[in-house]
């Protein structure tokens, strides 16, 4: 009942670099499973042959999913509905999982990510195709009248909010004119920027609203953030895909020289289906065709193969690696294991955090929270950690104050944040960007930005203490998201991971000159040049925030 709960946590071990840790999705399964009376569901061990897990109520069941093995992602989540007559949510990962592909994942009811880093190779090494549930039992809470009354305040406080139809009809479509148009997107392995005007023309907010057949939204989310896609003309006529956003195509479409919006979103439907995160299949092909086409990779190095960035040449790299064929068997590495396997001293050339593609360079956007936060995050460069406060530009340090307060940072501490040279520290910052994630991750909460602004520390400890009947005061709760970061920390602590880890890319520091424009890495407000130095600088102040030695 709760607005925007229904997100569900998965923990392991990473393939794409050994780090533990966690990722999330919405949709419908953290609902199932909850209804069917489970909080957690750890799984062990190695199946002898294909199998899926179902959990229907108090039926929990290994089957078998030999019918299921070499099916994609949506053929398996449409196989296992119909089964059992859509009443149901599936986690389930495709081809590209089945053969271990490094940076593989899953996907929830076809539509939220899980598991950036190889989740669905892990799933593929257990013989495990999908994991379906369905609950019926319901949620009971402590106090209902209690909570109730925060669920009645929220979604009158959501139904008026300004900006949710507009939400609802652009999602993180949003933002183009804003951060498109004023800091363009960096591409060809992050050294040349995209044209503004190409990409408004070929990909904008036209092409988005003839693509977007309709707006779909998680279980008790009153927004409606997800869409739909439907190509309607040309060769792909007919395609449709759900979607986290429409900008996840952007990836594949700014590394593609001939492509469209149609192709765009035909090369997302495709790399959803094989369960490949569409992030990174983007940069190690544009990566490695950039080293062809530079000459410092060849046809000797490529098994006779030739790299172009032409559509049809990229989504048949795409079927290689997905089946781990020929070449794509060394491309479904990763980068960093790639570049070693090809043996042509081109690690340097390789752009990542924790051999993770990282997914905001700051000489675009200045280094806010989203930048900073992919250098300390225990699995490597990832999307969401760190917080939303400084993902649209030019916030002052009123709204910065009123989120820091919403967060639950204490006084004293929304004062150090100011106290860097630079008017923000974005390491003190992050720190408590990070506890908030992980104090929304706890309850289910959608970290989105346009969501969890209506969540603040006390109305989340009001939720949990007439939920649970466990009074829980605010900064009880803090401590507990900074806690559970420090566990997460000291867990790959123990796998061998320091300080040293946490490095900024060396191409961060390596200003892009274009058309009169200077592209370099700046703090948020983009008045200083962030060094090596300043980048330390702010690093220091994380670990002093964070009491870490």
């Amino acid at each position: 009942m709760a607005p925007s709960t229904s997100r569900v946590m998965v923990t392991t071990k990473l393939p794409i670099n050994g780090a533990v840790a966690s990722g999330s999705g919405s949709m419908g399964f953290a609902a199932n499973m909850k209804w069917a009376g489970y909080d957690h569901l750890v799984i062990t061990g190695r199946a002898e042959s294909p199998v899926y897990l179902k959990i229907f109520d108090d039926d929990v069941e290994i089957c078998d999913a030999s019918d299921l093995w070499g099916r994609d992602l949506y053929e398996t989540d449409d196989m296992l509905k119909k089964k059992y007559h859509g009443r149901c949510s599936v986690i389930a990962t495709g081809q590209a999982g089945e053969n271990l592909v490094r940076y593989s994942f899953a996907l929830v009811d076809k539509t939220a990510t899980v598991g950036r880093g190889g989740l669905g190779a892990v799933m593929g090494s257990k013989n495990l195709k999908a994991i379906v549930a369905r609950g019926t039992k319901g949620v009971g809470v402590k106090d209902g009248r209690r909570f109730m009354k925060n669920v009645d305040a929220m979604l009158e406080r959501m139904k008026r909010y300004p900006l949710r139809e507009f939400w609802q009809q652009y999602s993180f479509m949003a933002a183009w004119d804003v951060i498109w148009n004023l800091y363009g997107f960096l591409h060809d392995n992050w050294s040349k920027p995209y044209p503004p005007e190409e990409a408004n023309k070929r990909f904008g907010k036209e092409r988005f609203h003839e693509l977007k057949e309709r707006v779909i939204a998680c279980p008790s989310c009153p927004i409606g953030d997800k869409e739909i896609l439907e190509v309607k003309s040309g060769e792909y006529k007919g395609t449709t895909t759900p979607t986290s956003s429409y900008l996840n195509s952007l990836w594949f479409f700014v590394n593609c020289e001939d492509c469209d919006a149609n192709q765009a979103v035909k090369a997302l439907d495709k790399i959803s289906r094989y369960g490949l995160d569409i992030i990174t299949v983007s940069q190690v092909l544009d990566l490695f065709v950039g080293l062809y086409e530079k000459g410092i990779i060849t046809k000797e190095d490529t098994g006779g193969l030739e790299l172009r960035r032409d559509f049809k040449s990229l989504m048949g790299l795409v079927d290689k690696i997905a089946y781990r064929e020929g070449f794509g068997d060394i491309l479904a590495e990763g980068m960093v294991q790639a570049a070693k396997l090809v043996e042509k001293d081109i690690e340097k050339h390789v752009v990542h955090i924790k051999n993770l593609s990282i997914v905001f360079d700051p000489r675009n956007f200045g280094l806010g929270s989203m930048e900073f936060s992919q250098v300390v995050n225990p699995m490597g460069a990832h999307v969401a950690c760190g917080g939303s406060p400084t993902y649209m530009p030019g916030s002052d340090a009123e709204k910065f104050r009123r989120h820091g307060q919403r967060m639950g940072q204490p006084e004293e501490a929304i004062n150090r944040v100011f106290g860097h040279p630079t008017g923000l520290d974005i390491g003190r910052l992050t720190k408590f960007g990070e506890d908030w994630y992980s104090v929304l991750s706890s309850l289910g909460v959608c970290a989105r930005g346009h969501i969890n602004r209506f969540y603040t520390i006390n109305i989340c400890a009001d939720f949990y203490s007439s939920a649970t009947g466990v009074e829980t005061t605010p900064q009880e709760l803090a401590k507990a998201g900074e806690r559970i970061w420090n566990l997460q920390r000291a867990i790959n602590a123990r796998e061998g991971f320091t300080r040293k880890d946490d490095r900024f890319p060396e191409k961060w520091f390596e200003p892009v000159e274009s058309e009169g424009k200077t592209y370099q890495m700046m703090d948020y407000y983009r008045k200083t040049v962030i060094t090596k130095e300043i980048a330390e600088s702010f690093l220091d102040s994380y670990y002093d925030e964070r009491g870490w030695n």
